[in-house]
């Protein structure tokens, strides 16, 4: 596997999921404006105008969480002599732009000097010892779940008539 590879399409995907929230979050403020403040209309119908762009704020922490932690790190302690050899090349490669993010992860201050020198055993160690949830597998269904209660808040804001 090229985690090199994986990890600048990661950083792509992030790129794009930064961009499209941001949309949403403006695409909201013209509904929210162009009702409030062009058709004076106040009615609790339009709530989602006020409350999904601050959902959608807060999943800007789900995707840094998502991103935080490239897929080769985990796969330094992987059993497969094959997968753990790429993900340390992968750490070779990288390691001047990932450690020192990872480092910043610790609870406690942690001297950025000691990125260039840890090991790739000392890396996965570390973040194994952050005790962190698997963000890979959380944000995708949050996501999922995201789409659904967007594409669900559109299609009511659509439907809604003031006066009915």
């Amino acid at each position: 596997m090229d985690f090199v590879a994986a990890y600048h399409a990661d950083r792509r995907r992030e790129r794009v999921l930064v961009w499209t929230l941001r949309f949403i979050q403006l695409a909201f403020a013209a509904a929210w404006a162009w009702v409030a403040i062009v058709r004076k209309i106040v009615e609790p119908e339009y709530a989602a105008l006020y409350i999904f762009p601050a959902i959608t704020g807060l999943s800007q922490i789900v995707r840094v969480r998502w991103f935080e932690v490239p897929r080769f790190v985990p796969a330094l302690r992987d059993p497969d002599p094959a997968v753990r050899a790429a993900a340390e090349r992968a750490l070779e490669v990288l390691r001047a732009e990932v450690v020192p993010k990872l480092l910043l992860l610790a609870p406690r201050h942690v001297d950025p000097r000691r990125a260039e020198t840890m090991t790739a055993a000392e890396v996965a160690a570390f973040v194994e010892g952050l005790g962190r949830a698997d963000w890979r597998k959380i944000a995708p269904r949050y996501f999922v779940a995201y789409a659904v209660a967007l594409v669900a808040t559109v299609a009511s804001l659509a439907l809604v008539h003031p006066g009915n």
